[in-house]
């Protein structure tokens, strides 16, 4: 892989946090310490602190970097130009892309040009390298996306499939919600849970054929709010005299949804 400004980086990355789930083990490090309660406590608490130790799970280890560093983006910019980079238009009304390039030595660069987000990923030695620009919104997210694409690859690894669900525990089992974002999954869970029933997860969660029936999985997730949840649950509704807080507003529904 050609070189980049991340091997100068280097040197600052003197905070470091260990995640564990199951087999896996993530070696986070970043060059302050700012972000990293956010992002333990996001995922909290999907990480138990101890690896199982049982045959169900791989035992695996990565290592995540995480820095700032302009030039990075800069860096890559001027690569994915040069090496006629592949594009994937992730968001056509925001006009997000994704630049992708593939190395002889296997390892992969991405790179989102509107946050100036830059991800180096070396599959073979399981290390993500990872930088954000001056101009990304908040890095605790960037943290955060890179650690659940590792978490799915490893659990999908297990037999597991993830699907974009919210799931309830009721009297009669567990309740899935398999839909789109604002077609009601989060109203739907959360009047179960007003209904007595239990939380499992309203983003994400994995299903995988058990001794009986079907297991499910909870993944950690903020739960996205949208308006038409605020407008049916009385503790919800100061949001709607801040709709910037909400993940739908009323400007986001059409009729087709």
């Amino acid at each position: 892989m050609l070189p980049s400004p991340f091997a100068q980086e280097e040197s600052c990355l003197g905070s470091k946090e260990s995640l564990i789930f199951e087999g896996l083990t993530l070696e986070v490090r970043t060059e302050t310490g700012k972000y990293l309660p956010w992002v333990r406590n996001f995922f909290s608490p999907f990480f138990t602190g101890q690896r199982a130790p049982g045959k169900d799970w791989e035992q695996a280890e990565y290592n995540v970097d995480v820095m700032h560093s302009d030039a990075s983006a800069a860096w890559a910019a001027d690569l994915c130009e040069c090496q006629h980079a592949e594009k994937t238009i992730i968001n056509p009304k925001s006009a997000r892309t994704r630049y992708r390039i593939r190395f002889e030595d296997g390892s992969r660069l991405l790179f989102f040009p509107r946050k100036g987000l830059v991800v180096l990923v070396d599959a073979n030695a399981r290390r993500f390298k990872v930088s954000f620009a001056s101009k990304t919104p908040w890095p605790g997210d960037v943290i955060s996306d890179v650690i659940e694409e590792i978490l799915i690859r490893y659990i999908e690894g297990h037999g597991w499939c993830a699907y974009h669900a919210g799931a309830a525990v009721t009297p009669g089992g567990v309740i899935a919600m398999i839909g789109y974002g604002g077609s009601g999954k989060t109203t739907l869970i959360g009047g179960l849970i007003r209904a007595g029933g239990g939380f499992i997860a309203n983003e994400r969660c994995f299903f995988r054929a058990g001794p009986v029936g079907v297991d499910a999985l909870a993944f950690p997730q903020l739960v996205n709010v949208g308006i038409g949840t605020a407008k049916l649950f009385p503790a919800l509704t100061d949001l709607l005299t801040d709709q910037g807080r909400l993940a739908y507003s009323q400007q986001s529904f059409n009729a087709a949804r």
